[in-house]
């Protein structure tokens, strides 16, 4: 509760921030090309080139450069998992809801969706510290980790997702004017999807090999459900849906791009590290 002053400043702020990007909502109704690029940015990088940017904040040394060259720019946050690297691990490290390492991410760690002391402190505290930044809104990764939860121990876990869903819909609440993507999260993508402005899917097309590092090629039954899926979510809820992939075969790549736009999604193709500035 000694937070609770200095939260409603913070949100006071951000709400006349999120008033700013009203008009960044409507131009990102059909935000192609977009790029992913989690890399170190000096501003060296042709983002003009891009209507939207999903960006690491950390990575960022001159923000309103890119947003200069038209560019929509949001910035990552990971809602499922707590990173050993980020600002608030020391603060958070020895909480409950900090549950087990993610195997194929060095350094990330599941959260307990429905810890109320994660929710707050994600609405209230880590939310505002990146749209400060100016950024136009925020990209929700590891959305799905409430599903795997339920995978492995429905019992222990059980109501998980449902959790997800309310924190999303509290972040609209707090945020009303801002971008909001989704990342995954299929499960409840459905129950989430009026509070989102864009829904991201990775994997539709390709899948990640992380044991043995290779690029590859995703169930084509996978990719068919899936793929009706998003169309259906797209036309219920109008929203675009930004495909997601990873791949390093030139001929691959193009196939991709030609595939989801025919698909009526929005593609960008990268490695796995999302490091890479494109050519």
């Amino acid at each position: 509760m000694r937070y609770s002053y200095l939260f409603t400043a913070v949100v006071i702020t951000v709400f006349v921030l999120s008033g700013c990007v009203n008009t960044a909502r409507k131009n990102v109704m059909r935000p192609d090309p977009w790029i992913c690029f989690y890399g170190e940015v000096k501003g060296g990088h042709d983002f003009f080139k891009y209507k939207l940017a999903v960006l690491e904040p950390e990575n960022v040394n001159d923000l309103d450069k890119i947003k200069s060259q038209g560019t929509v720019c949001i910035a990552y946050v990971s809602l499922g998992e707590a990173e050993d690297y980020r600002w608030y691990w020391d603060e958070l490290k020895d909480k409950d809801f900090i549950l087990e390492q993610n195997p194929d991410w060095e350094g990330n760690y599941y959260i307990d969706p429905r810890s109320e002391q994660w929710k707050h402190y994600f609405v209230y505290r880590i939310i505002p510290k990146v749209l400060k930044d100016g950024y136009d809104g925020i990209f929700l990764d590891t959305i799905d980790t409430a599903e795997y939860l339920e995978w492995k121990d429905e019992e222990k876990f059980k109501g998980s997702m449902d959790a997800m869903v309310e924190i999303i819909k509290e972040i609209r609440a707090n945020y009303p004017n801002i971008i909001i993507i989704s990342n995954n999260g299929l499960a409840i993508l459905d129950k989430f999807a009026k509070y989102i402005d864009i829904a991201l899917v990775e994997d539709l097309y390709t899948m990640y090999d992380f044991e043995n590092q290779k690029y590859g090629i995703q169930d084509k039954e996978v990719t068919k459900e899936n793929r009706d899926f998003l169309k259906e979510i797209s036309r219920e809820y109008h929203i675009p849906v930004l495909t997601l992939e990873y791949a390093n075969n030139k001929n691959q790549i193009k196939n991709i791009y030609n595939r989801s736009r025919v698909d009526g999604f929005y593609p960008y193709v990268g490695d796995i590290n999302l490091e890479r500035f494109p050519k």
